[in-house]
């Protein structure tokens, strides 16, 4: 097919010479769905990792607090019990990290490398037999659909030069002082072209019966290549189905603690899968169930041409408006965050914290770090040397119940000053860290449990003051409010 004999599709539809493009598009898509399908797996594995680190360092701080607190008896036993199921529920979330990785997304690859081979240059194998197939099963109807294409366009032309001979053969009629000869001329001129009509009329009607002849012909071997497709499409959904309710089964841990509403409202969803369902309903919107507008003989039209004349024109009325100017709006100035040292070069320093992020915590640890950190954020430099570390915290908030002595030192004489944060309760040598000013975007909800924790929706940007520590905290920013969040609740962007 010449770029000479290219026609523009009359409507969408499957049979419209091109259109079953989507159709082998559809199976390049289900390759780049399943690559998806991988990433979203490696995420959710991501989170029971985390969440299963979290629960390690939660369990492993407060039995090292237990084996030296106070508590005795069976009431110790009963704080041992609470530990040792947080140890199991961690191990179980890790078994399903293992499993998302190891297993589920592994099978999805090996699926996908073994159903959608690549060519040396890296097309897909099953896209470019698609596509060549349907080329060869249109490729003699497209010649057919061209000729009567041609046919009509030479019949109107006919016709048009047929109506402008008769319009100035009978304006000559009016004209005295045309010569018998020259309207014999004009005579003969209406004859030749109503000849021409007739023979471009036949040829028109010929080249349309010979395509709606083939027509058949036409939609059975489209059909056949389109079944294949269809198939093909049929076997990946049956893969998902089955992968998707292996991943039911894999993070489905909780039915033993009678929770499983929510792993059974994702089962049914799943059940309720219909790939037969799916393809009929595709097939009507963008494949061999769509309809299809046949060419039809269409007469010659003098009315057609004013209207196509007159639409032209409006159409360039409303080719739209165009754009003099652009006046940038900025986004709402972020204010430089810093916390500066006062006179004395106070030193801050950054709070430990371990507390499970997915369960609210009832413990009596509690930081006044939102209410403690002074200074101003408007004077923030990267390399400023006014962001000091954390001040010490007070002996009444360590849930150790132990204080060292040597906290004192990090107060100065200026009684003006006022300790601007607290300290880890663990250790006398935690790291300093260097407030930052890094804008991060919420992962997911999440409602403070402290006064010192921040609140905020999923999709909701703050800004970081400080990376996560061991305990997987960060220090962050909302509008004047400082407070601490879980690090794997926000990520950087």
């Amino acid at each position: 097919m010449s770029e000479g004999d290219y026609v523009e599709p009359s409507s969408d539809s499957f049979w419209e010479i091109g259109q079953y493009k989507r159709t082998v598009k559809r199976a390049e898509d289900g390759y780049k769905l399943c690559t998806d399908m991988v990433q979203m797996i490696s995420e959710r594995a991501d989170l029971e990792k985390a969440y299963s680190k979290s629960l390690k360092a939660w369990s492993k701080k407060w039995t090292d607090y237990l084996s030296k607190g106070n508590e005795y008896g069976s009431m110790k036993s009963a704080w041992q019990a609470s530990l040792a199921e947080a140890d199991k529920l961690s191990e179980i979330h890790l078994t399903t990290h293992n499993a998302l990785n190891d297993e589920l997304n592994r099978e999805i690859k090996e699926w996908q490398k073994h159903n959608y081979q690549k060519t040396l240059v890296g097309q897909l194998k099953i896209t470019k037999e698609y596509d060549e197939e349907f080329k060869k099963a249109q490729k003699p109807w497209s010649k057919k659909y061209f000729l009567v294409e041609k046919t009509k366009k030479e019949f109107h032309a006919a016709c048009k030069s047929y109506q402008s001979a008769k319009i100035h053969l009978q304006n000559s009629q009016a004209d005295q002082q045309m010569s018998p000869e020259q309207r014999k001329k004009l005579e003969d001129k209406v004859e030749k072209y109503k000849k021409e009509v007739e023979i471009a009329k036949n040829k028109y009607r010929q080249a349309l019966d010979d395509l709606n002849s083939y027509n058949s012909r036409y939609i059975e071997d489209m059909n056949n290549v389109y079944k294949k497709c269809d198939q093909f499409e049929k076997e990946r959904l049956e893969f998902f189905i089955q992968k998707f309710l292996k991943l039911h089964a894999h993070l489905n841990i909780y039915e033993k603690m009678s929770i499983e509403e929510i792993y059974n409202e994702f089962l049914n969803i799943i059940r309720q899968t219909n790939p037969d369902k799916d393809l009929h309903t595709w097939s009507k919107e963008c494949g061999a169930g769509m309809a299809m507008n046949w060419p039809i003989f269409e007469e010659y039209s003098e009315q057609v041409k004013q209207i196509t004349k007159m639409s032209k024109k409006s159409e360039a009325k409303e080719e739209g408006v165009t754009m003099t100017s652009i006046k940038q709006i900025d986004d709402m100035d972020t204010k430089s965050l810093s916390i500066s040292a006062n006179e004395n070069n106070h030193s801050l320093s950054i709070i430990n914290r371990v507390e499970d992020p997915w369960v609210d915590s009832a413990h009596s640890y509690t930081s006044q770090a939102s209410n403690d950190l002074t200074g101003s954020f408007d004077d923030y430099h990267a390399n400023s040397t006014n962001c000091g570390p954390l001040s010490s915290h007070s002996r009444e908030s360590n849930p150790f119940g132990e204080y060292d002595e040597d906290d004192d030192s990090h107060k100065t004489g200026n009684t003006n000053s006022q300790p601007h944060a607290i300290t880890s309760h663990e250790s006398d040598d935690d790291e300093r860290a260097m407030y930052l000013n890094i804008r991060v975007r919420a992962l997911y909800d999440y409602n403070s449990a402290e006064d010192d924790e921040l609140s905020f929706k999923a999709g909701e940007e703050f800004i970081k003051l400080a990376n996560e520590d061991e305990r997987g905290w960060c220090l962050g920013k909302i509008g004047e409010r400082v407070g601490l969040y879980p690090a794997t609740y926000a990520t950087e962007f």
